[in-house]
């Protein structure tokens, strides 16, 4: 079961320390969102402050002294950079012990990642990880002292099988973006390229999807298309433009890929398939050609990449100039990256602005890590405001059907959505 027991009755926030269990060192982020241990004195919350916000079923987020969340990635990294409170960014307080029982356990909670692992704090290495075993922490009254317990369990979680599954999918997407297969995966997109190009309305892409679940979301109430069709209406709520309504609705066509019906007419072997269906899965993008930023995710799995080591690549600017410009980089191979190609070539009149926000919600380095600054140009300082706005609510719209279920007329409001698409993309696109 879980319960808000970090938290007092009818508390919303509070500050707090994060300690070692001998209590002699406390947990801070830095403002590049790197987190360290230093020696400080309990109760004064200075450079070691976090605030606690309580979220619904049970969930709990970490705000830094810095504005930044605390994230745990999918490798068992935690870091405090984060600009939002989304999934990665929560964690469940699930109590030890069961509290009928009167027992010492009851005192005691472990913090739960959505990848189905523990927070815990290393005493060691004096900072913040996350394991497979469960790791208890407590608080103490009023003082503001979470203290972390260490490890009592020796077992892996029964989770663990949906973290490996995501750290799969990260590795498999950092080992084959090279600059030279992204340059293939685009030249293949032409008419010359030989490669099997279907024609297919959006219509008729949102029927191929219509019972779709990703498999990496599993906590989602919703199907895929319904996670879309949410996600434009809330943008109309907002009173954004149509062409952001009609990217509300698009964004997220690259799991076509994931379909046995694209894979058998695209793929000439499992190995193929496997591939098309990791780039359908992935939303989350770099710049490929160019240094690994620091802020990249699960960083660990890099030097998996034929990239890593080439000289050419590895300069500052990497084989671009500086202020080249984003829409002249490569970026990695995803879902969203190849949605953004088939537009480009339908001669879609989508906006630059919306194509930019459908093309650029994945790069997160850029974003939210502040990365690639030296390759950007004006205009891409110019749209990153909207970029953030569009991923922000993007995120906002995923985190509302995260274990609950929203009311929708889907085939009522996927027809009048569709009306505002054709505005903007002809009755046929090459996939």
């Amino acid at each position: 079961s879980y319960t808000n027991s970090i938290l007092g009755e009818g508390e919303n926030f509070f500050l707090m320390q994060m300690q070692t269990k001998k209590g002699e060192f406390l947990i801070k982020a830095t403002e590049d969102g790197d987190i360290s241990g230093f020696r400080g004195q309990k109760g004064h919350l200075g450079g070691g402050r976090w605030i606690v916000m309580q979220e619904s079923g049970g969930l709990v987020c970490f705000e830094s002294s810095h504005g930044r969340f605390l994230c745990a990635e999918p490798d068992g990294k935690v870091v405090a950079n984060r600009r939002w409170d989304d999934s990665w960014e929560r964690f469940w307080v699930e109590l030890c012990a069961d509290q009928s029982t009167n027992s010492e356990m009851n005192e005691l909670f472990t913090l739960k990642t959505h990848h189905g692992q523990y927070l815990f704090l290393d005493e060691e290495k004096l900072t913040i990880s996350c394991t497979n075993q469960k790791a208890p922490w407590k608080t103490f009254g009023e003082s503001g002292i979470c203290q972390c317990e260490g490890i009592i369990e020796e077992r892996p979680s029964l989770e663990s099988g949906k973290q490996d599954n995501l750290q799969n999918h990260l590795a498999r997407m950092r080992k084959i973006n090279s600059f030279n297969y992204v340059a293939l995966k685009v030249g293949e997109m032409g008419h010359s390229s030989g490669k099997p190009l279907l024609r297919m309305s959006v219509s008729n892409a949102m029927k191929a999807l219509v019972h779709y679940r990703c498999p990496l979301m599993l906590n989602l109430a919703c199907t895929h298309i319904e996670l879309l069709v949410l996600t434009a209406l809330d943008l109309k709520q907002k009173g954004e433009p149509d062409w952001v309504v009609a990217v509300g609705l698009l964004h997220g066509l690259g799991r076509l890929l994931c379909l046995p019906y694209f894979q058998e007419r695209k793929c000439a072997s499992i190995e193929e398939r496997e591939e098309m269906e990791n780039i359908g899965l992935s939303e989350y993008s770099w710049v490929v050609g160019a240094p690994f930023p620091d802020c990249i995710c699960c960083a660990k799995y890099n030097e998996m990449n034929p990239d890593h080591a080439d000289q050419r690549y590895t300069k500052k600017f990497g084989c671009y100039g500086e202020n080249v410009g984003l829409d002249a980089c490569l970026l990695a191979w995803t879902g969203p990256e190849y949605v953004y190609q088939v537009l480009k070539r339908g001669n879609c009149s989508i906006p630059k602005e919306g194509l930019a926000m459908l093309r650029y919600y994945p790069l997160e380095p850029w974003h939210s890590g502040k990365a690639y600054r030296d390759l950007c140009s004006d205009e891409d300082r110019e749209r990153l405001s909207g970029v953030q706005r569009f991923d922000s609510s993007r995120r906002k719209t995923l985190r509302s059907v995260t274990n609950k279920k929203r009311s929708l007329d889907l085939d009522h409001e996927l027809k009048g959505l569709l009306e505002i698409v054709g505005k903007y993309v002809g009755p046929d696109l090459e996939w």
